[in-house]
């Protein structure tokens, strides 16, 4: 087994059947979820009775690599695949996210809808996973949301809401069923249980019976999917369905010193009944700076000058990322730097680690990103800003050594003079 802080040996040896585990960026979320999985076998739990819900196949992989093979680990969406399957014998062919794509633009078309097709595409997705979006649709919102359905039925196949969708059906009407996955699956672990949908979350109630043992993991404070159906109160509505005991990981073995300050500052001012702060156990204080630039061009240059200098220090470009909060401005800026570093959007480069992160283009506008923000309530800018805020903080996190934040001020950029991001100030450099 893993060694354990104090912290995790708390987690670990809890005698308490139902956690949330609060757990901060570097802080050892998964070797946590190991150890307490390894625990469990040690105390006689058969490992077929053990289920991990991952977040996506990366995550998948890295936990079942180092379980028993008769852990069953999977993501949701793949566990209700594998027991449809095991219960109907066959399931509709499964869409591909960018099949799923295409039937939404396909849905548009027939209607005749106008309007930009990405808009559409993260509308129907986000009422797929969270219906009670429907209710802030536009009527040619609902239109295409509505033929998008139809389309699934005519075409005879299913989309991944819909395979979660429909299991929880199922166990919903044949008893029989539901008693045997909840005797099989005794001990259940869940990781990134911030993105957690109410779809998720019901699927979840009805696999939980009086003896089942929840061991949930997640950070409230990289909750960043709220475009995609992820209401930020779905953890806090999930610990009470759920009664989860809370516990709070907040040593970071990742993130140093001076990182783990920013975040906290910037945080401090969201609004989080679960917020934490936390604290570095590395030795260096690490590197933070926020540059400014007069000219697009000073920007870039000083980009290419500072990789130059750190792959002279022995930098590997595998270590340095260059993080956008627009997909277009990302592209943009590979195609002018030309280097090999890794170029994406924050969202992207979500869970992933590099020892210098570039955070470009950190403007009012641009970082926050809040489209037609003049037409939201005071209440949902709120929200979106609690959002973008996380988001920020995700970006900068990514880096384990240094983060260099770059923006222009009072001058040109895309048509609009450039100002600084609130969330700057917010950092408290």
């Amino acid at each position: 087994m893993h060694k354990l802080t104090k912290e995790q040996n708390d987690v670990v040896f809890c005698n308490k059947p139902r956690i949330y585990i609060n757990a901060g960026a570097g802080t050892g979320k998964t070797s946590t979820i190991l150890t307490s999985i390894a625990q469990r076998i040690e105390e006689a739990v058969p490992p077929s009775n053990i289920l991990v819900l991952a977040y996506n196949k990366k995550i998948q992989q890295e936990i079942q690599k180092k379980v028993p093979r008769n852990v069953l680990v999977c993501t949701f969406h793949a566990f209700a695949k594998k027991e449809l399957k095991r219960y109907m014998q066959k399931v509709p062919d499964l869409l591909s996210p960018e099949e799923t794509e295409a039937l939404i633009i396909r849905a548009k078309k027939e209607t005749k809808t106008k309007g930009k097709s990405e808009d559409f595409v993260q509308a129907v997705l986000a009422a797929r996973e969270n219906p009670s979006y429907l209710k802030k649709f536009k009527p040619e919102y609902r239109t295409v949301y509505e033929r998008y359905g139809s389309l699934l039925k005519e075409t005879h196949r299913f989309d991944f809401a819909k395979l979660i969708r429909k299991l929880i059906f199922v166990l919903k009407k044949d008893e029989v069923f539901l008693k045997e996955l909840q005797s099989r699956y005794t001990h259940i672990y869940i990781d990134e249980f911030q993105d957690i949908s109410r779809k998720r979350l019901k699927l979840l109630e009805c696999l939980t019976s009086e003896r089942t043992h929840l061991f949930c993991v997640g950070d409230s404070d990289q909750s960043i999917y709220g475009w995609n159906g992820i209401d930020e109160k779905n953890v806090e509505i999930a610990i009470k369905i759920l009664k989860l005991r809370v516990f709070n990981l907040t040593r970071s073995y990742r993130l140093p010193t001076k990182i783990v300050c920013a975040v906290n500052q910037l945080l401090k001012h969201n609004q989080n009944p679960l917020r934490k702060s936390l604290t570095s156990a590395k030795k260096a204080d690490g590197i933070i700076k926020v540059l400014s630039f007069s000219k697009g061009e000073e920007e870039i240059s000083f980009i290419k000058q500072k990789i130059k200098a750190l792959r002279q220090k022995g930098i590997l470009d595998k270590d340095i990322a260059l993080l956008f909060r627009v997909k277009k401005m990302c592209t943009e800026y590979k195609n002018c730097l030309q280097v090999n570093c890794y170029f994406s959007t924050v969202h992207q480069a979500k869970g992933l680690e590099f020892k210098y992160v570039f955070v470009v283009g950190a403007e009012d506008g641009l970082f926050p990103c809040i489209p037609n923000m003049n037409k939201l309530s005071e209440k949902e800018c709120a929200v979106k800003m609690r959002e973008e805020r996380r988001v920020f903080a995700e970006a900068i996190t990514r880096a384990s050594k240094g983060v260099y934040i770059t923006h222009l001020n009072n001058c040109l950029r895309k048509n609009r003079i450039a100002t600084p991001s609130p969330f700057l100030s917010e950092l408290k450099l």
